[in-house]
């Protein structure tokens, strides 16, 4: 990582950690910040963040991925295993989801539902 690279993912650590003391429980910017901290080589600081926003949104799959690669790079083969089974179900169930709202679109049995 160039010293730009660097200095900019300081940067959005520091404005996502500002932000977060006004919102602590913005589950999307604890992800950010817990990504710009992975890049960083902050990992401990990465897994404290990435954990925070699971506990808020454990839906998200996208969460584990990352949550696994922390894992893996601070030598924790275990945790790094379940966190990837937690990205691989999520995953899959989410497809599964969406495959089953775009039949339902097709079959034109969603005519007339509300939309947001």
């Amino acid at each position: 990582m160039s010293a730009l690279q660097a200095a900019r993912f300081d940067e959005a650590k520091r404005e996502f950690a500002a932000f977060l003391k006004i919102q602590p429980k913005h589950f999307g910017a604890l992800n950010l910040i817990a990504v710009a901290s992975m890049q960083l080589g902050h990992l401990a600081d990465a897994e404290a963040y990435l954990s925070r926003a699971i506990a808020i949104n454990p839906r998200s799959s996208s969460y584990f991925y990352v949550l696994a690669t922390i894992y893996r790079k601070l030598g924790k083969a275990e945790e790094s295993r379940k966190a990837m089974e937690a990205f691989v179900k999520l995953d899959r169930e989410s497809n599964e989801l969406e495959q089953k709202r775009r039949e339902f679109l097709k079959d034109g049995r969603g005519e007339g539902v509300a939309r947001e």
